[in-house]
């Protein structure tokens, strides 16, 4: 699971790694897939004392990541008081020509 959510996820793929007592590789998922999906653990392998890789989130953190986040991305935005520099439109292409000065 570590290696598949390396790429969202990297400081907790390298937690399970550490934990495990196992060294990251330079591209675990790309070798994982290249292994058809197979990770070996080697008998008698040793791992280190489990602890908890996530915190908990007291309900105070929550109120206030929930406020921060909540409503659309407008509704975040004037909160803010800032304008998203972006502006993307979309369009059907109808009709191609040559430009006439070419």
């Amino acid at each position: 699971m570590a290696i598949l959510l390396d790429p969202f996820m990297p400081g907790f793929t390298r937690k399970v790694l550490d934990l495990m007592n196992m060294k990251m590789v330079q591209s675990p998922l790309a070798d994982t897939v290249q292994k058809g999906f197979v990770f070996h653990v080697p008998e008698g392998h040793k791992i280190k004392k489990p602890v908890p890789l996530f915190r908990k989130i007291t309900d105070d953190e929550v109120n206030d990541l929930r406020a921060k986040h909540a409503g659309s991305q407008l509704d975040r935005e004037q909160r803010a008081n800032i304008k998203f520099p972006l502006d993307l439109r979309c369009g059907v292409i109808t009709k191609v020509e040559d430009h006439p000065t070419v």
